[in-house]
């Protein structure tokens, strides 16, 4: 194989990669719209979560606040607040922002390898460059 045989071999390699990365690039922009997609409703969900036990929080402060006398009322009342400020509550809550962190250190990891494969790319790219370089000096 001839020095310009060589170049155009090398080229063609450098070309090969640099397809292959931007394949990847591609695959992990559609997993990073979908990681979006899912903080998004990861968030929602959270958010439904909390307005949620607020509004019944209130419901039953309130209950509780003209329930007076009425001993029944009172307990129950009680009783549900306790719930809704009880360990349950509090365990649904935090797992539900431990998957939204965890959905955020997803999303951190694909932008860094697509930026770890960009990179790739364009170091691929400045050799393809120098290989053309080289041809066009072989060919003078």
């Amino acid at each position: 194989m001839d020095k310009e045989d060589e170049l155009r071999f090398n080229i063609r390699k450098k070309e090969s990669e640099m397809d292959m990365y931007q394949s990847q690039v591609k695959h992990l922009e559609i997993k990073l719209d979908k990681l979006y997609y899912a903080k998004e409703k990861q968030i929602g969900v959270l958010n439904n979560f909390l307005e949620t036990q607020y509004k019944r929080k209130q419901k039953y402060k309130e209950v509780l606040a003209i329930s007076g006398n009425i001993k029944f009322m009172k307990s129950h009342s009680t009783r549900v607040l306790d719930i809704l400020h009880g360990a349950r509550a509090n365990q649904t809550e935090m797992m539900l922002e431990a998957s939204r962190t965890g959905i955020d250190v997803e999303i951190t990891q694909t932008q860094e390898e697509i930026e770890r494969l960009r990179a790739m790319n364009r170091l691929l790219d400045s050799e393809m460059q120098q290989l053309y370089f080289d041809l066009r000096k072989l060919s003078m």
